[in-house]
């Protein structure tokens, strides 16, 4: 993967809690963050450093990334209220997306939405 010739462009690796919000009332704790497709950001850092892909090499791109899987976990030792979590193990949720479900939300602005994570906890 060919890195930003510029070092002061932020990346979602360089920002992982960019959007972060967390919010507490007497009962509960609230945690919500702006939706973000790393799948999306890839494709954006990757078509400022080299031409449209030919249908060949973009097969071979897609080829090498469809076993990718990304995952948030949040594990906490509250009840849990409210969430979007994807599934959860125990006291751990977690908002698990591999590479397919990425390329769906990335052609549907609403779908972008499904990349958030929301979760209310009892206190």
């Amino acid at each position: 993967m060919c890195w930003p010739a510029d070092p002061t462009k932020k990346t979602l690796l360089d920002t992982p809690f960019k959007g972060l919000e967390i919010s507490e009332t007497a009962n509960t704790i609230s945690i919500h963050t702006a939706p973000q497709n790393p799948a999306d950001k890839v494709k954006a850092e990757t078509s400022e450093q080299a031409p449209k892909l030919d249908p060949d090499t973009e097969k071979l791109m897609n080829d090498a990334f469809k076993n990718m899987r990304i995952a948030w976990k949040i594990t906490a030792p509250f009840e849990v209220v409210s969430s979007n979590a994807t599934r959860k193990e125990g006291n751990t949720l977690i908002w698990e997306y591999d590479f397919e479900k990425l390329q769906k939300i990335g052609s549907s602005p609403k779908a972008l939405d499904d990349l958030a994570v929301r979760v209310t906890y009892k206190k």
